[in-house]
């Protein structure tokens, strides 16, 4: 805990020759006089403490160009659209993503942009979050939320980058709701789990209208359900995690108690029906159908199906598929078989699979689907920054393409021998090189390096492989391994990368002192549990708050402490930390502005200074809220002189350095000291170098740059620096 001895105030940022100017606080700006504080950055939360699990790459190699310099896709692959229709809670972790599939019940979820930035507590799985939003916000805001995240998740203009790659074919996910009986978006519940999941419906017709650009575009589409009710296999993506998969066993318990299984095969029927019908323009756009997506995943260890059973049901969902008109018109059926499902895969499903389709079948439109991927195969294909994997990210690139192309072609020539003649995918495969994030490799030549190698060993055993997945700019810790985009060099969207904040844990919020009689000291904890995006006031906890203050240069011994409650409203996120730590300062007599974007942040945002405004003014202070957007800044003299910028861990991705040096460059160019104070918590290097390399040209230079655990004893963080950055007269 940080001292409150005075004294000990002397050893800052700046050295005791220098205190007249020390801070170290998170994001904010202080205008001489009326001392003005305004939150400029959006994400911000000062990282001590080590309560923020944040990606940390300690082997980065590559130059920051190399992921921002274009890269050529190897010709014959296709890419999986996840994220978009199928929500999985890696996706959008934020910059605390960890595990790719997560393996803990609570979930890795922290947001669904851009309504939703904010949760009170992860969300594990789709199903689970449309219930709790539903349970909090109601209908029809649930439902606004999730059409907000599928109109702007996927913009039209992608699907010509993804063409332009040379990529031709679309694999994307759907859950069973696309079937529902729902002509617009609308919440339906699960029918085994109507008290703790529901689903947003995806209306047929914009899935249609997407098959006809696809077309237009020169790309066709493989529709996959990748999700059944009451949850047909164990992960995240199955909707209703972390709750026992139920579709094998189970009857429903909305309606009627038809066996879930059932249920299944009459969104499978409505699907082959849908497409058979569909119009001449859209149709050209259909590849083909998975008609499940990983079927039993996990059974063979959690035994919640029976294995006959689940290859009956794929042969039942087959032959509906046989006794269309699907096949004759061109359309393949992707059956896709998961290794996990069955204690012996090699002698159930494969055999299954030859014997319930023909060799002609195998030949013309029944298509042996199987996903592979390098992150879970520990010690033999993974690849780590640390010790236990098949090779290690450091190691020379030469010996690491050896170490991956044995493992590729190893598996493809397996894949070919198991289903002999016929058509063969690997509809899912990535450049993850571990599941664990912050310990998978991240360097760019690396990476790229197993996707070309991944490509050129299926391509050459006429296997069709698809990346999984083109995008996750809400998950920014795993876009090194996962995202298509990111290794094309695509991903430039750094706006909508800044829209998932995470729960808030609160650690010490210290501010030293600075000039003009602010406080020496102020100590911010002890927060309380953090609440969903529907502000309502929480009396959350100010430990300690002790202000010496000073007059000129001179201590005057005159000391103010705040006790007791400080009526706040949370949210939950760390962008909504910025309003606790300016309305602190709001509160003890300066001027704030408080800024971000969005009409939710607004919302927060004010209603907070609504509810301490009677403290605000009874100090002598004022507290204000502007929307700010790094990507289009406003003319600047409408908002006076700034002294000081406060930033605290803005930077926790590379794409968000030049942004946020513009943000910062454009506040500092007007009247004023023009400096800032930034807290940092170091995650790979690439970032690092960009923010050193980009000072000058920005008319900035670092000051000092000191260590947080210098600053603040236990509660610092050995991975968090504080620098202090001065404007270039």
């Amino acid at each position: 805990m940080a001292s409150n001895d005075p004294d000990e105030c002397e050893a800052g940022l700046l050295g005791a020759e220098d205190a007249s100017e020390e801070a170290s606080a998170p994001v904010a700006l202080c205008r001489r006089g009326s001392a003005a504080l305004g939150l400029l950055v959006l994400l911000a939360l000062l990282a001590m403490g080590g309560h923020r699990s944040l990606r940390l790459h300690p082997h980065l190699e590559a130059n920051v160009e190399d992921f921002v310099r274009e890269f050529s896709m190897p010709e014959g692959a296709g890419v999986n659209l996840g994220g978009w229709f199928v929500l999985e809670d890696w996706f959008f972790s934020g910059s605390s993503g960890k595990l790719v599939s997560s393996e803990h019940r609570e979930g890795q979820g922290r947001c669904l942009p851009p309504l939703l930035h904010h949760v009170n507590e992860p969300w594990p799985s789709e199903g689970v979050l449309a219930f709790r939003l539903n349970a909090s916000m109601g209908t029809k805001q649930t439902t606004r939320i999730f059409q907000a995240h599928r109109e702007e998740f996927f913009q039209k203009e992608e699907l010509q980058e993804i063409v332009r790659s040379g990529i031709d074919t679309i694999r994307l996910p759907l859950t069973w709701a696309a079937f529902a009986d729902a002509l617009e978006t609308a919440l339906v519940p699960d029918p085994f789990y109507p008290d703790i999941a529901a689903f947003a419906t995806i209306p047929r017709a914009e899935l249609a209208s997407f098959l006809r650009h696809a077309a237009r575009n020169g790309a066709t589409v493989i529709l996959d359900i990748h999700a059944f009710p009451g949850g047909s296999q164990q992960g995240t993506y199955n909707g209703i995690w972390p709750n026992r998969p139920a579709f094998w066993t189970e009857n429903s318990k909305v309606g009627n108690p038809v066996p879930l299984t059932e249920v299944g095969r009459w969104i499978v029927q409505a699907l082959i029906q849908w497409a058979e019908t569909l119009d001449p323009e859209a149709k050209k756009g259909i590849k083909g159908l998975t008609l499940m997506n990983e079927p039993a995943h996990f059974n063979a260890w959690t035994h919640f199906a029976q294995e006959d059973d689940v290859l009956s049901w794929l042969s039942e969902a087959a032959d509906d598929f046989r006794k269309s008109m699907l096949p004759v018109q061109g359309v393949k059926l992707y059956v896709n078989m998961i290794e996990t499902a069955f204690s012996q895969f090699e002698r159930s499903a494969v055999p299954w699979f030859l014997k319930t389709f023909s060799q002609e079948e195998r030949e013309q439109w029944a298509i042996a689907d199987v996903h592979w991927y390098v992150a879970w195969d520990s010690g033999h294909c993974d690849g780590r920054t640390v010790k236990g994997g098949a090779f290690s990210c450091s190691a020379p690139l030469a010996d690491v393409r050896g170490k991956l192309n044995w493992c590729a072609h190893d598996a493809s020539s397996r894949l070919r021998h198991l289903f002999g003649k016929g058509l063969v995918a690997v509809t899912e495969f990535s450049a993850g090189t571990f599941h664990q994030a912050r310990y998978a490799c991240s360097d760019s030549k690396v990476v790229r390096a197993f996707l070309e190698e991944q490509v050129k060993a299926f391509r050459s055993d006429q296997i069709e492989p698809f990346f999984w997945t083109w995008k996750m700019p809400f998950g920014p810790n795993f876009e090194p391994g996962w995202s298509l985009k990111y290794l094309l060099g695509l991903e430039k969207d750094h706006e909508r990368a800044l829209g998932c904040g995470e729960p808030a844990s609160c650690s010490a919020v210290v501010i030293d002192q600075l000039n003009a009689g602010l406080c020496r000291k102020a100590w911010l904890g002890e927060c309380n549990v953090p609440l969903t995006g529907t502000y309502r006031p929480l009396k959350a906890a100010w430990s300690k708050a002790v202000c010496r203050l000073e007059r000129g240069s001179s201590e005057t011994g005159h000391e103010v402490e705040l006790r007791g409650h400080l009526p706040v409203l949370w949210t939950g996120g760390c962008a909504d930390l910025n309003w606790a730590v300016g309305l602190s300062f709001a509160v003890l007599g300066n001027e704030v502005l408080l800024t971000d974007i969005g009409d939710l942040q607004a919302t927060l945002t004010q209603g907070n200074i609504t509810q301490n405004q009677g403290s605000i003014a009874a100090a002598g202070g004022a507290a204000t809220y502007a929307t700010l957007d790094w990507r289009r800044l406003p003319q600047r003299d409408q908002y006076g002189y700034f002294d000081l910028v406060f930033a605290g861990d803005v930077i926790w991705h590379e794409t968000l350095v030049e942004p946020f040096l513009q943000a910062v460059a454009w506040a500092t160019s007007g009247p004023g000291a023009g400096e800032v104070i930034l807290s940092h918590k170091v995650r790979d290097q690439e970032s690092v170098a960009l923010f050193q390399q980009m000072l000058s040209s920005l008319g900035l230079q670092i000051a000092k740059e000191v260590p947080s655990e210098q600053l603040l004893g236990q509660d610092g963080h050995p991975d968090v620096r504080v620098y202090h950055l001065k404007r270039v007269h």
